[in-house]
């Protein structure tokens, strides 16, 4: 009797979930469409293909839409959006570039992906109160894949720096690639760009076969979303792999046998195509990511991708797309060798490392004439910065410094101040 009890529960609770699964069209407009896509394509479509969708559908995927909100009442937080002074931080470092690039009368400072505009306003704020020769020679190139970040940021920026209207370029993506020519004495930033661009989700079976096979997102017999598997036919991806283990980069070939892993195609093309609008300045690519032997060790079987939702994981990352961002770690390994030869790529560096070299601590003067007069703001400051900089959460984003036809001096961000 007590077992029927606990089996009719069990019904119960299924039934509930089955029906919230159903009620999923009205909650993410996208997945009608992205069903429409699957049994026009022959009943399936990549992962990529999936994670594109899911993203970027105008006006519908995930950075693509109007309302999208970042920060403490989004999906999941970033740097930029914790505390202005993230930002401000970073105003140093760019101050020491224009220094090093020997001041030039017109300096390019391009951003890509930038959001809200919450890292430019920091960033210029800054640079103002410390050299206002820095900020008059400055042109910004703000660059996204989103027409609406895009207007966000023009809104910001006019908001808080009016005086910098002329010298503010806004480009989709695209179209800045295709059209724009490359600029001299630049520096290029790029905060979670690469780790929000589709990848292709590769498995291999166990041994002894070891099939490497990439999912496919299918409908199942409830038209729900779901995972096939087929084997791996993509030549890119294949000879992206094998150019992985012959390079060195990975001590085998991968994936290993009974792991999950992603690769982004996407992302070695756009820094390929990124580099090469660059004359000569520096590039900081800051995300979520590893080097190559890091990133596909045989120990992380599920690999990197990840679902967020209301600052929470999501178990099923299929789960309504457009309203739920997905993420997969960056190969570091790979965006160093698509920039090219002619750019120097120096060693990962933590986040918290960066912003300790850059002065996060030192700002935190609890005994300062401004951290008396307001204590509110001096304790939200003090928080921010332990976010920033924890090493299991903000802290553990990795940076990546590149140059081209530059000093081959340390930078200030660089500073060892953790052995």
């Amino acid at each position: 009797m007590i077992e029927d009890e606990i089996l009719d529960e069990l019904e119960f609770l299924d039934d509930l979930v089955a029906a919230d699964d159903l009620n999923q069209d009205l909650k993410a407009p996208l997945l009608e469409i992205i069903r429409e896509i699957i049994r026009t394509n022959g009943g399936s479509i990549s992962f990529k293909e999936f994670m594109a969708l899911a993203l970027n559908y105008p006006d519908l995927g995930y950075y693509s839409k109007p309302d999208l909100k970042l920060g403490a009442d989004g999906d999941f937080e970033t740097s930029p959006e914790t505390h202005p002074m993230y930002g401000g931080l970073w105003a140093r470092q760019v101050l020491e570039c224009w220094n090093l690039l020997d001041s030039p009368s017109i300096f390019t400072f391009i951003e890509l992906g930038g959001g809200s505009g919450s890292f430019l306003l920091g960033m210029l704020a800054s640079l103002k109160r410390s050299s206002p020769d820095c900020v008059n020679s400055l042109r910004l190139i703000l660059v996204d894949g989103s027409k609406h970040r895009l207007n966000q940021q023009r809104e910001k920026l006019e908001l808080a720096h009016p005086d910098l209207d002329g010298r503010v370029d806004l480009w989709l993506l695209d179209d800045w690639l295709d059209k724009q020519p490359p600029v001299e004495n630049s520096v290029l930033f790029a905060n979670e760009f690469f780790d929000a661009l589709p990848v292709h989700l590769l498995e291999a079976s166990d041994e002894p076969q070891s099939i490497v096979s990439e999912l496919h997102v299918v409908l199942d017999e409830r038209n729900q979303l779901a995972f096939r598997r087929s084997i791996l036919m993509d030549q890119a991806v294949i000879e992206h792999l094998e150019q992985l283990f012959l390079s060195g980069d990975t001590p085998t070939r991968v994936p290993i046998s009974g792991t999950q892993i992603e690769v982004n195609l996407l992302a070695c093309e756009f820094m390929s195509r990124v580099s090469k609008k660059i004359v000569n300045g520096y590039m900081f690519i800051s995300d979520y990511g590893y080097e190559a032997f890091d990133l596909y060790a045989s120990w992380r079987k599920s690999g990197t991708l990840m679902a967020f939702r209301g600052h929470n994981v999501q178990q099923n990352v299929l789960d309504l797309p457009g309203i739920t961002d997905l993420t997969a770690h960056v190969n570091f390994t790979a965006l160093a060798r698509a920039a090219g030869v002619s750019w120097v790529s120096d060693e990962l560096i933590s986040q918290a490392e960066v912003l300790v070299s850059l002065g996060a601590f030192r700002l935190l003067d609890s005994q300062s004439g401004w951290a008396r007069r307001r204590p509110d703001r001096f304790l939200a400051a003090r928080k921010a910065v332990e976010t920033l900089t924890d090493p299991n959460g903000l802290g553990r984003v990795r940076v990546r410094v590149m140059r081209r036809s530059v000093s081959a001096e340390r930078l200030l961000c660089q500073s060892e101040v953790l052995v």
